[in-house]
């Protein structure tokens, strides 16, 4: 039995899975965002004391008799989102958010030290620091240790301090380290992801009931596992993984203009994609659906299809930028096309379909420069529990959606990386092939395509022209 643990941007999830991919036990709890918009800046904050509260709570209350039969753990988790911490590793600030836009105003200073366009992660790690430097120094230089999300988890179950190989370069780390005066094992050693990166402290077994010792092993971040998570691997097929961020990759044997990603199987390159879409979807539910006291439950989000269901035919957009996007602070969340007889009906459907035409545009996008055929399309993510949502998305997409059984790809991505590892399969395909499998198939429906292809011209339209006036607002 493999633990998995994902701590994602909305919710920290645990699962337990044995080796044909099935789930005995999962368990899940909300995180709270702490966001704003200061002098322009989108600020994303969580607690880390919180992740770590949460994962223990969740983690004591697994039934004791899978906890017996654990064999390994597995971590992945929201892409970079940074933990400065003291000596003893207590945070000094508030874990800052992959959404967070602080650290993109650094991204032309980090490609000169470097030498080359940063990647994500060393955008928001290396900008984050840069950020703490200028704006609060007293903090700054109590900084030592400096960790990501799941290797911060890593650090709270093991005492391990570790960083991403993958992510970040040992080359890069001396560079920036030295650029910033700070001491290059400030970021910890190196972990990959097919060896343990630590293993369970007593203490921590002896609070949570797990046996002590147990390997822990730490996967690519929760992107990476949905890839590994949803079975992609040919050319032909297109990955839509619908959470709080919206996961769109495909794989190729060569490398392309588009590719952003080198896949840790050698020799596959990755096209991908993310906008945190999802994030609108749950401010939806909060507003309107939530209980007393602000608590969510499934049934809000049934509720809003329902609702959706029945909504009248409209030109309602829901542009879903709420944390803005990667190097585009500017964007923001808005809803054009209102009349006084329309309501939340449309509002909802209108924010199902605005989402499907940002993923069309993705697949174009992609198709166009790569000529790749996309015949199948594999739908994960908690957005896919809608069968509204998906039946919406295979009619703009004009393809057949294949819905996974586990949903949860990121969670099942860093179970099969742990069984591969533990030497149950001799590779990571065969470990797919026997782990993954496939509840639905969803196909488009003729009549809705015609219309719905009406509706995604306008919004390619709008689209282009939204954003240049969010632009020239923003920077004016």
């Amino acid at each position: 039995m493999i633990l998995s643990v994902d701590l994602g941007t909305t919710n920290l999830k645990i699962a337990f899975f044995d080796s044909h991919g099935d789930i005995s036990e999962k368990r899940s709890a909300p995180l709270n965002i702490q966001a704003s918009i200061k002098s322009e800046l989108i600020i994303a904050e969580q607690k880390p004391n919180e992740w770590i509260e949460t994962l223990i709570y969740l983690l004591k209350n697994l039934n004791d008799r899978s906890k017996k039969e654990v064999e390994a753990i597995a971590i992945t988790g929201q892409s970079t989102s940074v933990v400065l911490a003291d000596e003893k590793g207590l945070p000094l600030l508030n874990a800052i958010l992959h959404m967070d836009s602080r650290s993109e105003e650094y991204f032309n200073y980090i490609k000169n030290i470097i030498g080359r366009v940063p990647s994500f992660p060393e955008v928001k790690l290396f900008g984050l620091l840069y950020w703490v430097k200028d704006r609060q120094p007293e903090i700054f230089y109590r900084v030592r240790k400096v960790f990501d999300a799941r290797q911060y988890i890593l650090y709270k179950l093991s005492q391990e301090h570790m960083y991403d190989s993958y992510a970040f370069n040992h080359n890069t780390l001396r560079r920036v380290s030295s650029d910033l005066d700070l001491e290059p094992d400030i970021f910890g050693r190196p972990h990959d992801f097919f060896t343990p990166a630590g293993y369970l402290s007593k203490d921590v077994a002896l609070e949570t009931g797990l046996p002590p010792e147990l390997p822990i092993f730490v996967g690519p971040w929760d992107g990476m596992c949905d890839i590994i998570g949803s079975g992609l691997s040919r050319e032909d097929e297109f990955m839509d993984v619908a959470g709080t961020t919206e996961i769109m990759a495909m794989i190729f044997s060569n490398r392309n203009s588009l590719v952003t990603h080198e896949y840790i199987i050698p020799g596959r390159w990755i096209v991908y994609r993310s906008f945190p879409l999802g994030v609108s979807h749950r401010w939806l539910a909060e507003r309107f659906f939530s209980l007393q006291g602000g608590v969510l439950t499934d049934d809000a989000y049934t509720f809003m299809d329902q609702l959706a269901a029945r909504a009248k035919d409209s030109e309602v957009f829901f542009y879903p930028y709420f944390f803005g996007a990667y190097l585009k602070p500017y964007l923001r969340g808005l809803i054009l096309g209102l009349t006084y007889e329309l309501g939340l009906p449309e509002v909802i459907k209108s924010l199902y379909l605005t989402s499907a035409f940002i993923v069309r545009s993705v697949l174009e996008e992609i198709s166009e420069a790569t000529s790749a055929e996309v015949a199948r399309i594999i739908g994960g993510g908690g957005g896919y529990r809608s069968r509204l949502w998906a039946q919406i998305k295979a009619d703009v997409l004009e393809r057949p959606i294949h819905i996974l059984q586990v949903l949860d790809t990121a969670l099942l991505g860093a179970a099969i990386l742990a069984y591969t590892n533990l030497g149950y399969y001799k590779n990571l395909a065969e470990a797919q092939s026997q782990m993954i499998k496939v509840k639905d198939v969803v196909f488009p429906n003729l009549d809705a395509e015609k219309k719905y292809q009406r509706l995604y011209l306008k919004f390619k339209e709008f689209s282009g022209k939204i954003e240049s006036l969010l632009e020239a607002i923003y920077y004016e």
